[in-house]
């Protein structure tokens, strides 16, 4: 997540030019939360169930945070907003890294995804910009389908 986080934020400033407070605590954030984590992961007296919960309830909000700050970051240099995020790959990939039942899966994959229409909602209401319904489209479909993966995935990983 560190040196994920010093990329990004290596080709924001590229790109963009600047880096706002906001996008450096949201990554702050994350990297303790994720320290935080992996901490309970090694601690024994913490049961594996408590661990588990509390990672799955990370990935939704790793996911709304990504919605949101890829709306910024892209309306505000561009004009235009993503027909696609890295909320999608995420809902895909993490229940190959944190495996859970396949039922508890879809459930927090369904969450995950539902972030990225609430994210487009909350910014168009927030920004009064004119939100076309291509996105909306797109915020749903895209992790739908990337919540079919997630729950095949963890068919497959929990075997």
């Amino acid at each position: 997540m560190v040196l994920g986080t010093v990329a990004d934020f290596t080709a924001v400033a590229f790109l963009v030019g600047e880096i706002r407070t906001e996008w450096i605590g949201f990554s702050v954030v994350g990297i303790l939360v994720s320290g935080g984590l992996l901490y309970m992961a090694y601690e024994r007296r913490i049961g594996h169930a408590t661990v588990l919960y509390t990672t799955l309830v990370f990935e939704v909000a790793v996911c709304f945070g990504i919605a949101l700050i890829t709306l910024e970051i892209l309306y505000s240099e561009t004009g235009h907003l993503p027909l696609i995020t890295w909320v999608t790959p995420l809902i895909i990939l993490f229940p190959l890294i944190v495996p859970s039942p396949p039922r508890i899966t879809l459930v927090v994959a369904l969450l995950a995804a539902a972030t990225r229409p609430v994210a487009l909602l909350l910014f168009d209401l927030r920004e009064g910009a004119v939100v076309e319904g291509i996105y909306y489209y797109a915020s749903v479909v895209s992790p739908l389908f990337a919540v079919a993966l997630a729950y095949f995935g963890s068919r497959v990983v929990t075997a």
